[in-house]
């Protein structure tokens, strides 16, 4: 996968996807199953990703049945909502950092090398990220029937705390992108490059896919 450079500055997170649209920036889509035996369901989900010299960018746009909606606050388990997910490990080793925003623009940012060890990003650092949802930014609990839902995200570079990035042009890294819905009677977990687990688990940087930065 290659993550597109473009010249631009003071971009706000509603704007991405115009952004993308003008640069003819290419979509792809987050559709392995890798558990069909117990979470078959698969809403349809597709990402794109680019860059500058101070942040990334990137644009999710899903459709799913069930959706929920409960967590409202930064570092909460935005997990068990319907949710989007992006694992980073700039050097494409095993420390990475977990990027995880639920339809409601809410963030969650770790970092470490497994599971288990994540450190948890300050307020102030999630702060930095700009976010825009199509559907606003307020708990809507549980929604039926289809809802279509898109985010997007300005990252700046300087939220990776652990490592200090000051451009990511020429560089590649190891990533993987999720969709996930962990709680209800959809429950589901999609990944873009292929985990080959038992049972579900994203953390494993061992299946990140590669990412080259132009």
């Amino acid at each position: 996968m290659k993550a597109s450079f473009i010249e631009v500055k003071g971009v706000q997170a509603i704007d991405v996807p115009e952004l993308f649209r003008k640069n003819a920036i290419e979509y792809c889509t987050i559709e392995c199953v890798d558990w069909p035996d117990v979470y078959a369901y698969a809403p349809e989900t597709r990402f794109a990703i680019a860059h500058n010299d101070e942040a990334l960018f990137l644009h999710f746009r899903t459709a799913e049945e069930g959706l929920r909606a409960f967590v409202t606050e930064d570092n909460g388990q935005v997990w068990t909502d319907a949710c989007v997910e992006t694992f980073f490990a700039p050097d494409g080793d095993d420390r990475y950092y977990n990027l995880e925003c639920n339809c409601i623009g809410r963030l969650l940012l770790g970092f470490g090398t497994g599971r288990y060890d994540r450190i948890p990003s300050t307020q102030e650092n999630l702060a930095k990220i700009l976010r825009w949802a199509s559907l606003g930014s307020e708990g809507l609990g549980e929604v039926g029937g289809k809802t279509e839902w898109e985010v997007a995200l300005v990252v700046p570079l300087t939220v990776f705390t652990y490592h200090d990035i000051r451009s990511l042009r020429g560089v590649h890294s190891k990533v993987n992108f999720y969709k996930c819905g962990g709680s209800g009677p959809l429950e589901h977990y999609l990944s873009w490059n292929r985990i080959k687990t038992d049972t579900p688990d994203f953390h494993r940087p061992e299946f990140f896919g590669e990412i080259e930065f132009e």
